[in-house]
C-alpha cells in the first residue's frame, strides 16, 4: 500500500523511552507522572505506552478523547479529565474518568449529582491560580470553596494543583510551588480535609526537577510535551536525554522553482501542507538550510537556496512539529499516521 502524505510517523519506542526517563527522575523525588495526551488527540497507542513506561495516570482535556481511551486499553481508574467539564459533559466525565481538575463549586455540584446517579464517587483536584492567569481559584478563596465542596456527596477532594507557564512566562515557579504547598497545609489545618495530592504543574517543571528544587510535598506532575517532543516548556529547550524526533512529519514537494522576494531571487519549494494542517505552529526542518518563507491555507513555501540537494516535485521533506502544529496535525483529516 502506498503511504499517504503528509504523514505523521509516530515512534512508540521513543515515546516509551522518553516516558521511562521522565518517570524515573520524578519517582526518585516521590512524584507521580500523569501522561497528557491532549496534544495527540487522545491517541490510545501513545497512552498505552505512557502507562507501560511508568506513568501513573493518563490525562486529557476532551470528552471525545476520553471516550477513545476509556475501555480500550486503559481502565477508567487510570484516567483524569484535566479541563473542568462543561455542564452537559459531567455525566460522561464521571463515567469515563476517575479524577477531574475543577475550579468552581458549580462544577463540583454537577459532578456530585452525576456521580450520585451512577452510584459511585468522583475524585476532585481543585486548581489554584498562582500566576498563569488561566484557570484557577484565587488562593484567598480556596479554604471557603473547599469547605463547601467537602459537604457534597459522591465527590471527594483528593488534592489541589496549579498550572504554570501556559500563558504567563514571568512567574517565579519555585515560589509558586511553595505557595501551593503552604496552601495545602492551611487547608488541612482549617478544614480537616486530607489533601493527598499536590499536583505541581506541567513540562515547565523540568529544570526545577533536575536541580532538586521542587518542594518535597509536590507529589504529582502532568507531562505532555516533554514526553511527546522531548522539550521542557519554560524556555522550550530540548532535554538532552530525551528524543525530540519521536513524532516526525513528512510532506511532499509539489513544485520547485525560483521566485523573486524583495528584489532577490530565491529557490523555492512548495509543500503540500498548509494552515489547515499546521495552523500557526512552528516547524523544524530536518534538511539543513531549509527555511520557511510563508504559508497559506494549503501551501507551505520554503527557501531551499542554501541547500545542496536538487529538490524536485515528488521529493519528501521531514519536519519536526512544535506542540501547536502537532495539535493541528493530529486533528487534520488530511494527515496520514503510521506507528513504529
Amino acid at each position: 500500500m502506498n503511504k499517504r502524505y503528509p504523514l505523521l510517523s509516530i515512534n512508540l519506542k521513543k515515546i516509551r523511552k522518553n516516558t521511562e526517563f521522565i518517570t524515573s527522575i520524578c519517582n526518585k523525588a516521590d512524584i507521580k507522572v500523569v501522561g497528557i495526551t491532549k496534544g495527540v488527540l487522545g491517541d490510545e497507542k501513545i497512552a498505552e505506552n505512557m502507562l507501560s513506561a511508568g506513568a501513573d495516570l493518563v490525562g486529557d482535556s476532551r470528552i471525545k478523547n476520553l471516550i477513545n481511551l476509556s475501555g480500550k486499553v486503559i481502565d477508567k481508574n487510570r484516567l483524569m479529565m484535566i479541563r473542568q467539564p462543561m455542564r452537559d459533559e459531567t455525566k460522561e466525565a464521571v463515567e469515563l474518568s476517575e479524577y477531574g481538575l475543577i475550579t468552581t463549586f458549580e462544577s463540583a455540584l454537577w459532578l456530585s449529582e452525576a456521580a450520585k446517579k451512577r452510584g459511585n464517587s468522583y475524585k476532585l483536584i481543585i486548581m489554584i491560580e498562582l500566576g498563569d492567569k488561566r484557570e484557577g481559584v484565587n488562593p484567598e478563596e480556596t479554604v471557603e470553596l473547599l469547605g463547601k465542596i467537602s459537604k457534597l456527596k459522591n465527590v471527594s477532594i483528593e488534592g489541589i494543583g496549579t498550572n504554570l507557564f501556559c500563558l504567563q512566562k514571568e512567574v517565579d515557579q519555585e515560589r509558586a510551588l511553595m505557595s501551593l504547598v503552604e496552601l495545602a497545609d492551611k487547608i488541612r489545618n482549617k478544614t480537616g480535609i486530607a489533601i493527598q495530592v499536590i499536583s505541581g504543574g506541567n513540562s515547565s517543571i523540568w529544570s526545577l526537577l533536575r536541580k532538586n528544587k521542587v518542594p518535597g510535598e509536590i507529589n504529582q506532575v502532568r507531562i505532555g510535551e516533554a514526553i511527546l517532543l522531548g522539550k521542557e516548556t519554560m524556555k522550550h529547550e530540548p532535554v538532552s536525554e530525551l528524543f525530540q524526533d519521536a513524532i516526525v512529519l513528512t510532506a511532499e514537494i509539489l513544485e520547485t522553482g525560483e521566485k523573486r522576494y524583495n528584489h532577490r531571487m530565491k529557490k523555492q519549494a512548495v509543500l503540500a501542507l498548509g494552515r489547515q494542517d499546521i495552523a500557526d505552529g512552528k516547524l523544524n526542518f530536518q534538511e539543513k538550510g531549509v527555511r520557511e518563507i510563508r504559508r497559506s491555507s494549503d501551501h507551505l513555501m520554503v527557501d531551499i537556496t542554501e541547500h545542496q540537494r536538487k529538490f524536485k516535485p515528488g521529493d519528501l521533506m521531514e519536519i519536526i512539529p512544535d506542540y501547536f502544529s502537532l495539535l493541528a496535525l493530529m486533528v487534520s483529516p488530511f494527515i496520514g499516521k503510521e506507528y513504529h
